[in-house]
């Protein structure tokens, strides 16, 4: 049961309000979250992915039907590197 949160700019978990933009828990398939949101060129987007319930952790995929990254653009999550040809899971 997955609970998506999309931010502009920054998450601060502090201050899990701040740069809030769209959430979502069960618009997907059964449990499962769905977010849809167009996005803007230029700006930063973070999309933090939490289980709905406290202290549970597991395996994920994202999925998306635009790509996400420019040609050639990459990002780094937790030391990993994401890129327009690296599979997101």
């Amino acid at each position: 049961d997955t609970y998506l949160s999309l931010y502009e700019t920054a998450f601060n978990p502090a201050s899990p309000a701040s740069n809030f933009v769209r959430g979502d828990d069960d618009s997907g398939t059964g449990l499962l979250s769905r977010l849809t949101h167009s996005l803007t060129a230029g700006n930063t987007y973070v999309l933090v992915v939490a289980s709905f319930y406290p202290n549970v952790t597991g395996s994920f995929i994202l999925q998306t039907n635009v790509p996400v990254f420019e040609q050639g653009a990459a990002s780094s999550v937790d030391g990993l590197l994401l890129s327009s040809t690296t599979p997101y899971m």
